[in-house]
């Protein structure tokens, strides 16, 4: 095994000579040149850097200085005495990790000789075995970790605390085996579980170590699966979470779960949103197979930087401190997102010394028919099951989450700078400032553990409501136990349940492999042949799955949807929705209002009117928290619905609530309501949106205000050929903002942004910043429709403003030519309906482009015409292209169901402009 190199391996050889440690004690050598760098490593690389700065290290290149460096500084002791003098906290640090983790394998040497006739007997280690290595697996807490111990035979686990959790666990899957085998089934369904060999010494055990084995048929990787199943129906029931892809492996045919520290899990807090349909939502996320960590969706706070589950993960983004410049004297650590890839969790054949492997997606049916058969097993057995649970499970103990644990991790990478080294209260007070509602003795316990450098560890019995940290002292009391938690849901389990679990099982697995399509085949959209009628009945479908899947609480009026979502790491979540224009609650209060128009009925009024209750309720923050005020994410657009809505239903007008808002903005304000400069989040987006109302004047001031803090935060020397995003957006906010003061200098300032623009032109089209194949897009968002409505803009304006020459007309009107071009010929294949990057929303702007600058073109317009039909038609027999499948759907105006719907209207009604596009609200 090749011998893992280190940088500064002379102050390493320091270090153990410094502590005593024996260089021979290989079985230790590796981690404890981890713990060594991973404590002082940006100490040496701020050392280094200074030294060369002062001109103290010699030699001609900057891995000579390098050398010099190890050699006058590491090997002499220097740095390590310079680290003591200077960072006294980073070198107590170093001790007591050091005599922690000795002191650990101490413990582990002796443990195993005394232990060793019962490990022999369990058949967990053979005769003669001795040990050879350790590694830490996970993480430190109070010093201790679990271990992977390999001997001259084998290999085994060594955990420091109880393996009750694991014997239970051994012992139910026992219990519930002798129900397959009374259900007079085959006898091959006796071997349903693996059970992990386990030898519990109460205050510490030993585990089998399980590794990843082939698998030799495809029989065999069908059974792994509806085993898998299984196991899931197993974990749902007993609240056993965090099941990602680091605690599943595939052992042939056997999954096996080698990680039981959240069974009967209770969450701690969940968000008091303040608003029942809300909490309705969340609970139904957090009480589903979702919150097991098994399926390829993201829980209510999972931090993953992708997709971490046990069936089908192992593929995600992590933030890791990465080295640059080696060896050399310019040596640092740089940030860098690393792409990770795991698959010990899939059974895999070996095909010529090369891994097949057998993909979830493949094997749906029998993940189902695993989870089926063992709930239905539960329900039928109800009573007897929940009789032994009583029995057996009083010496389960729970790990109790109070934060996600990569919170911690981030303070405790903090805490290892030298530059806050010794300004350790300050950065551990975040605890305190950011307490989630949490006690003043659970935060100081928390940070009485992370000062040691462990992850913070809470526990509690299955059956008692006192919460304990790692030393057993009581630092909170809750109202429930684990156990009662467990009831609420166990007593809830029946066969509708169970269908709906199936649905999502379904659905997650199939969808992630292709976001944002949607239809029981996820078949790519193509043409169709499809009429009058079809807009019509889609219209109506439409509207029917916004009012029949709205959440509405009773005590509080509350109403609220469960939406499908992306999370930024490319991760399918289901969330409640905010109450923004973009995907919350106002964009489907405006496309509601779009429908009432057309279609008056006391449903949709029904549902409007709670909209529009949730919106003026949340309207203005009594709380003092930041809010967004942009238009498609935050006040901005809330208000555009509120406007709507009284202009509809007749209601006192909310007007002067706008001149109020926009009072407040200053430079220093617009930092933290207004975070971007662009149109869906910034200072451009309202200056269109202000600038398109028909009392536009009134707002002069408060325009020209706003255009002064964009003047100051746009950068003139990035482009983003985007009129969400970029400059086409940002370039028409000026365009406006000189159609109503009169400025020069904010003419100069467009006609810099679409020049800025033009330098990434392409031979057709313009470069999507996203892509690295430098290539064009034909959406709103990032592409030709987006740019499009800004070309269009800015030949409306320029017939009262007179802002641009001839020669610039004319430049603008070929531009537009070719981004129409583009939208005709690509923008109508896109595979998906949306209207921020789909079809409806290109079919929105190439509309009003035919009614407005083209409208005696026949063709164009039934060309348009047919397209609208064709995805009516699609949508109506092969499912809506936004969401993730037939059950679950993405409802928000710019990404969803209500921005389709939207779209349709609009067309029936024959409104001609570009609506929430632009943003105009009509």
């Amino acid at each position: 095994m090749k011998k893992k190199t280190y940088q500064f391996e002379k102050f390493l050889k320091n270090t153990f000579d410094q502590f005593s440690i024996k260089q021979n004690e290989v079985l230790v050598e590796d981690d404890l040149n981890d713990i060594i760098m991973n404590i002082c490593g940006k100490a040496l690389v701020l050392m280094i850097n200074e030294k060369r700065e002062m001109n103290l290290l010699t030699g001609n290149t900057p891995e000579e200085r390098y050398q010099y460096f190890e050699n006058e500084y590491s090997s002499t002791g220097k740095a390590f005495e310079e680290i003591k003098d200077k960072f006294p906290v980073i070198y107590i640090d170093l001790k007591n990790s050091i005599n922690s983790y000795l002191k650990l394998v101490s413990q582990i040497m002796k443990d195993f000789k005394k232990d060793y006739l019962l490990l022999v007997e369990r058949k967990i280690i053979e005769e003669h075995s001795t040990i050879s290595t350790m590694k830490i697996k996970g993480d430190l807490h109070n010093g201790k970790a679990v271990m992977e111990i390999t001997t001259n035979k084998s290999k085994l686990i060594y955990k420091p605390k109880s393996l009750s959790n694991d014997v239970f666990f051994n012992n139910f899957l026992k219990y519930m085996d002798s129900f397959f085998i009374k259900e007079g089934k085959s006898t091959k369904y006796k071997e349903n579980f693996y059970l992990v060999n386990t030898l519990d010494m109460k205050t510490y055990g030993w585990v089998e170590y399980v590794d990843k084995k082939p698998i030799n048929s495809f029989e065999e990787a069908r059974n792994y699966y509806r085993k898998i199943g299984v196991l899931l129906s197993v974990a749902y029931t007993l609240n056993l979470t965090d099941l990602h892809f680091e605690n599943v492996i595939s052992q042939g045919e056997n999954p096996c779960i080698i990680d039981l520290e959240t069974m009967f899990n209770m969450p701690m807090f969940v968000k008091d949103y303040k608003n029942e349909s809300r909490n309705i939502i969340n609970g139904k996320i957090m009480d589903s197979v979702v919150s097991t960590g098994m399926l390829p969706v993201l829980g209510i706070d999972s931090l993953f930087g992708g997709d971490p589950s046990g069936i089908l993960g192992g593929t995600f983004s992590k933030e890791e401190r990465v080295i640059i410049n080696p060896f050399r004297d310019d040596i640092k650590f740089q940030k860098k997102v690393v792409r990770s890839v795991f698959k010990d969790h899939i059974p895999f054949f070996n095909n010529n010394n090369e891994k097949r492997y057998c993909k979830p997606k493949d094997y749906v049916n029998d993940i189902i028919k695993g989870f089926e058969k063992t709930y239905k097993i539960i329900v039928k057995n109800k009573e007897k099951i929940l009789g032994f649970l009583k029995k057996e499970s009083s010496s389960v103990t729970c790990r109790i989450l109070f934060r996600n644990t990569m919170e911690y991790s981030v303070l405790l990478n903090a805490a290892k700078s030298p530059v806050y080294s010794n300004k350790r209260e300050e950065i551990f007070e975040k605890l305190s400032t950011f307490n989630r509602g949490l006690g003043n003795d659970i935060i100081k316990s928390e940070i009485s553990q992370i000062n040691t450098l462990s992850i913070p560890y809470f526990n509690c019995q299955v059956d008692s409501n006192l919460i304990k940290n790692m030393d057993g002292e009581t630092i909170f009391e809750h109202t429930l136990t684990p156990f009662k938690c467990f009831l609420s849901k166990y007593r809830r389990l029946c066969v509708d349940d169970m269908e709906q679990q199936v649905k999502l099982i379904r659905f997650s697995i199939q969808s992630q492999e292709q976001l944002f399509k949607d239809g029981e085949q996820f078949s790519l959209y193509k043409k169709q042949k499809g009429s009058q009628e079809d807009l019509l009945i889609a219209i109506n479908e439409l509207s029917s799955i916004l009012e029949n899947n709205a959440y509405i609480g009773t005590s509080d009026d509350t109403i609220n949807w469960m939406s499908l979502g992306i999370a930024d790491n490319d991760q399918i979540l289901f969330e409640s929705l905010e109450n923004d224009i973009y995907k919350g609650i106002s964009g489907i209060g405006l496309a509601l209002l779009e429908y009432y128009e057309f279609s008056p009925n006391i449903n949709t009024k029904k549902i409007l009117k709670l909209i529009y209750k949730n919106i003026s309720k949340d309207f203005i923050n009594t709380n003092n928290e930041p809010q967004n005020y942009g238009f498609y994410v935050g006040l901005i657009g809330e208000y555009s619905f509120l406007r709507k809505y009284e202009k509809v239903f007749h209601k006192t007008s909310s007007c002067n609530i706008l001149k109020n808002i926009l009072k407040d903005f200053t430079p220093e304000k617009c930092q933290t309501i207004l975070p971007s400069d662009d149109v869906i989040a910034g200072e451009a987006g309202i200056i269109i949106y202000i600038s398109n109302l028909n009392n536009y004047l009134e707002y002069r001031d408060e325009i020209d205000i706003l255009l002064k803090i964009l003047s100051n935060k746009i950068k003139l020397k990035e482009s983003i050929a985007s009129y969400a995003h970029g400059n086409s957006g940002i370039a028409t906010a000026f365009v406006h903002g000189y159609k109503v003061t009169k400025n020069e200098k904010y003419l100069k300032i467009f006609h810099e942004l679409w020049n800025l623009e033009n330098s990434s032109k392409l031979r057709r089209g313009w470069t999507d910043s996203r892509k690295v194949d430098s290539s064009y897009s034909s959406q709103w968002c990032h592409g030709a429709s987006g740019q499009a409505i800004a070309r269009m803009e800015w030949i409306t304006v320029n017939k009262t403003a007179r802002f641009l020459s001839n020669s610039e007309l004319i430049k603008v009107k070929k531009e537009l030519g070719e981004l129409i071009d583009i939208l005709k010929k690509e923008g109508m294949y896109t595979d998906n309906f949306c209207l921020c990057h789909g079809i409806l929303g290109n079919l929105l702007i190439l509309n009003t482009y035919q009614e407005n600058f083209d409208n005696k073109n026949i063709n164009l317009k039934n060309e348009i015409l047919n397209n609208y039909y064709s995805v009516c038609n699609y949508g109506l027999n092969k499912g809506w292209i936004c969401g993730l499948g037939t059950e679950f759907y993405s409802y928000g105006l710019m990404t969803g169901i209500s921005g389709i719907l939207y779209g349709l209207i609009r067309q029936v009604k024959q409104k001609n402009n570009f609506g929430v596009l632009m943003p105009y609200v009509d």
